[in-house]
């Protein structure tokens, strides 16, 4: 997965590195004080503290402090306590854009511990940058966790799928992409079903289905047929299960009609 010049959503075998970097940089602007220090300062964050307001090394509090450019995680209110943290921050303070190419790449790969590893980063990550990338950041994330079901098992893997997911479908429908928001809720709706929540699931491909009947999108709308069917017929409802296959079946008629 990969940006376009706009910043939109785009496939590619190749990451465009350059293209991807300049673009999260641009975007990541706004994040970042306009009255930077001529070198990033660095240091840890020390557990408890703002580093908005606290220094990372010493605790001071201060008005003044100049924040970490490589991470965004650490202030410090002068060069004493920069120099001092410095050792130990530059073992955890990794650039934040490369975090981010290493990120894409990890997912291009199927690699989810390598996505994982910086699951920790993901909200420093999207701070700051448009919709889409968020999008693309959270779908990663998402994505490496889907990949661990079969090795952590449905019950930890599943509820941190449908958080992230959960997350996707309000930015997607803020962003007005509203067949991929409905492909999340049917994507949803089916991880509900690995973990045996059959009703929450229902309620997902319902809502599936109004967004691609209210814009026209008859793949996501016969996909939620086809996912309510599946409940109906689980449940013993076999006519109603039917009458929605025959939904389904009419929303793919529509799409490729006989020649």
């Amino acid at each position: 997965m990969s940006l376009d010049a706009t910043g939109c959503l785009g496939q590619s075998n190749n990451l465009g590195r350059g293209r991807i970097i300049g673009n999260f940089r641009s975007h990541w602007a706004a994040a970042v004080p306009t009255t930077r220090p001529p070198k990033a300062l660095q240091g840890p964050p020390v557990e408890g503290r703002d580093p908005m307001t606290c220094c990372s090394h010493c605790g001071k509090h201060s008005v003044s402090l100049k924040r970490c450019l490589g991470c965004l995680q650490a202030s410090y209110c002068g060069a004493e306590c920069q120099k001092a943290a410095r050792k130990l921050h530059k073992k955890m303070c990794a650039r934040r854009e490369e975090v981010f190419l290493q990120v894409m790449a990890a997912s291009d790969a199927a690699d989810a511990p390598g996505v994982l590893r910086w699951e920790g980063r993901m909200e420093e990550l999207m701070e700051g940058v448009t919709d889409a990338l968020c999008d693309t950041i959270l779908h990663a994330f998402m994505k490496a966790h889907m990949l661990q079901i079969p090795i952590k098992g449905p019950l930890v893997a599943v509820p941190k799928v449908l958080r992230l997911e959960d997350r996707r479908i309000e930015l997607l429908g803020k962003m007005q992409h509203f067949r991929s928001q409905g492909e999340a809720m049917c994507n949803a709706a089916h991880m509900l079903i690995f973990a045996h929540q059959q009703q929450e699931a229902g309620i997902f491909f319902q809502r599936a289905r109004d967004v691609g009947a209210a814009h026209g999108f008859f793949t996501v709308e016969s996909q939620a047929c086809e996912g309510l069917a599946e409940l109906s017929i689980t449940a013993g409802r076999s006519e109603e299960g039917v009458e929605l296959l025959r939904n389904a079946l009419a929303g793919f008629s529509t799409l490729y009609p006989k020649p």
